[in-house]
């Protein structure tokens, strides 16, 4: 998982395309997103058996949806610039932080992606001021 990530930082390029694929067709949640990068294609999924993630690489299989999460569309055309999996007090690895840096202004995105109820969930992290 660990070296798959740091292979999108280093060698995957700017993101181009992120399919999101739904636990169910007629229900909201997220079972898996795909990102493909110009050099390497990442998935992550829930896995449904204890909740955790994991990364993958190539395509993962199933239907996608056609509108994907607006918190994406910040991420596109830029490079991974860091990527880090959390693990929760029980020990599982059940999400990874992703950052995402526009070369032209410095300014990161940063989505996190977590894994429960069989599902994916998407946040954007922000830095608060003090």
């Amino acid at each position: 998982m660990l070296e798959l990530l740091r292979k999108a930082c280093y060698d995957g390029g700017n993101l181009r395309h992120v399919r999101e694929i739904p636990l169910d067709p007629d229900y909201p949640p997220i079972m898996a997103v795909e990102l493909q990068f110009e050099r390497l294609t990442v998935a992550f999924s829930a896995m449904a058996d204890d909740d955790t993630i994991a990364v993958t690489s190539g395509s993962h299989p199933g239907p996608s949806r056609q509108i994907i999460s607006q918190l994406w569309a910040y991420c596109i055309g830029k490079p991974l610039q860091w990527a880090w999996i959390m693990t929760n007090q029980q020990g599982y690895p059940d999400g990874v932080r992703l950052e995402f840096l526009d070369p032209d202004n410095q300014k990161s995105v940063i989505i996190e992606l977590v894994a429960g109820a069989s599902s994916l969930c998407t946040y954007l992290a922000r830095p608060t001021e003090a």
